[in-house]
């Protein structure tokens, strides 16, 4: 309770502190990761029995995770016209997207695909996507209507997570942006600190 208290009490300076950290966040982007296993015991009531049942767990530690791939923390992400089912999604997980007023040059750095792999199975009713690419700086003509997505905004840690091809959760994995070997994504990292508009 001491703790919502003083949140309360002092909303300014915590609402101030929590912008102040997003806006000034540089952490690398955690793009995979392993979680440590571990064997743990756990005990439980047996409703039927009315008994403690013990039980040996393999468990998947979270709070012990090892990165296995990170990248520098873009500005924003760029996302071509025609995604707008990844629009569509992005709004609905609160993030804010604008849009290019005209058509600009930018240098970025784009996604190409090195590795590919489509199950043949349907998990959460999608075929599955797995990549791993190959990220190169270039300039790229983007045409107006193109996405901006910038992370210093209140779910920006959420963008990374879905636009990064190679997560777990990404767009790219669940086939919401389709891809295939050796093609280029129509998603951009935008690494300037300044705005795009």
């Amino acid at each position: 309770m001491s703790y919502l208290s003083y949140a309360h009490e002092n909303k300014d300076e915590v609402q101030a502190f929590i912008q102040n950290v997003r806006q000034r966040n540089t952490a690398d982007v955690v793009v995979t990761y392993i979680k440590k296993k571990t064997s743990e015991k756990l005990i439980m009531l047996d409703n039927y029995s009315n008994e403690m049942l013990e039980m040996d767990l393999i468990m998947n530690d979270a709070w012990q995770s090892r990165a296995t791939l990170t990248r520098k923390r873009p500005e924003a992400y760029l996302i071509l016209p025609g995604q707008e089912k990844a629009l569509e999604n992005l709004k609905t997980l609160g993030l804010t997207v604008e849009t290019l007023n005209a058509e600009m040059q930018l240098t970025v750095e784009a996604y190409e695909v090195t590795d590919y792999f489509k199950d043949a199975l349907l998990y959460e009713q999608v075929q599955r996507q797995e990549v791993a690419t190959k990220v190169t700086e270039k300039q790229v003509t983007f045409p107006a209507g193109t996405a901006i997505v910038y992370l210093a905004q209140d779910k920006g840690n959420m963008a990374a997570e879905v636009l990064e091809p190679e997560g777990t959760n990404s767009f790219v994995s669940f086939d919401v942006i389709s891809t295939g070997l050796n093609e280029e994504l129509p998603v951009f990292r935008y690494m300037q600190s300044k705005k795009i508009n």
